[in-house]
């Protein structure tokens, strides 16, 4: 059974922008551990925000847990599996846990695709791995 937290908490969508609001703040501010705890609740209340779950991911590599970053990608990418920066963070992540095939084949297939940014950037992984 799933619980719907923002009904328990009786929360709308304003109260949940106020929260991502600060959770932005914080980030501006370089308080990334207070960033993402505020993301971390922001996915809980709203499992299905790509923005929040494409954050909390990024906070998570960014805070040295390569292994929680995954987890992340993958739910967001099981929401929106063609997120080509999801895809290229996950690389990242796999790269840095040491999950080199997954992270190689995966690299492979952003290389060619049409957004050059993504493309660049996996093809700059290939060869910094190879």
């Amino acid at each position: 059974m799933t619980v719907e937290w923002r009904s328990v908490v009786g929360w709308g969508q304003e109260e949940i922008d106020e929260l991502r609001s600060i959770a932005y703040a914080y980030m501006r501010q370089g308080q990334m551990t207070l960033a993402h705890t505020f993301f971390e609740a922001l996915v809980v209340l709203q499992p299905n925000s790509l923005y929040d779950l494409r954050m909390l991911a990024s906070l998570r590599d960014l805070l040295g847990d390569p292994a929680g970053a995954i987890e992340v990608y993958q739910q967001l990418l099981k929401n929106e599996p063609n997120d080509l920066f999801a895809s290229i963070g996950l690389s990242k992540a796999l790269l840095a846990t040491g999950q080199r095939g997954p992270a190689m084949e995966r690299l492979r297939l952003l290389s060619t695709c049409a957004n050059r940014l993504i493309a660049n950037d996996a093809q700059a992984l290939l060869l910094a791995y190879a």
